[in-house]
């Protein structure tokens, strides 16, 4: 695989990259192989779309649904390609159900529920380590949680876990004139 570039706009954050690293590992640099990461990724996003779904809907309907995820005509476009949009959806989704079980499962046991909460700010870290748009999660996260008076504990938790996952990015060399670059305040441009 010659002419990867590496200038300072691909530098991207590590999340995706450590995604592909096992495949780099066992296949070597192959993209024929890293697109199976998208099959993966895309399988196990409908996979969670479908109990989203059978929560809300009834049991065909969310059948059909999961059939509609997985022969959508955007798996074969995006299959074709390494990227990291369909693993950024899968974790996103992911997170987005772990708070959802969180916060509407007031039966839940306290260790469920804590289950819960680590996959929900695990699933989001993880969706902000492959894409800095997974901030958004916090963003509707605290619309939530503010907007409905549920208690600030787990608002306050993963603001906590994306504050350190954007450390780790620093400490890693994601940052300045490359990635990060997106969310500098454009003072100087006013």
């Amino acid at each position: 695989a010659s002419g990867v570039m590496l200038d300072a706009w691909v530098v991207v954050p590590p999340g995706f990259p450590w995604l592909l690293a096992p495949f780099i590992y066992f296949f070597g640099i192959n993209f024929k192989i890293f697109k199976i990461l998208n099959v993966i990724c895309w399988t196990l996003y409908a996979a969670v779309m479908f109990v989203l779904a059978r929560r809300y809907l009834a049991v065909r309907t969310a059948v059909l649904a999961l059939l509609f995820f997985l022969s959508s005509h955007f798996i074969f476009i995006f299959k074709k390609n390494v990227l990291s949009d369909i693993p950024f959806v899968f974790f996103l989704t992911l997170s987005i159900y772990g708070w959802i079980m969180y916060f509407e499962e007031a039966n839940l046991s306290t260790p469920r529920k804590r289950l819960f909460l680590g996959l929900a700010l695990a699933a989001m870290a993880y969706a902000f380590f492959i894409r800095w748009a997974g901030i958004s999660l916090l963003i509707a996260l605290a619309v939530y949680v503010l907007s409905r008076g549920k208690s600030k504990k787990p608002l306050m938790a993963a603001a906590a876990v994306l504050g350190a996952a954007f450390v780790v990015q620093h400490l890693i060399g994601v940052s300045g004139s490359h990635y990060l670059e997106e969310l500098r305040w454009p003072w100087h441009e006013w």
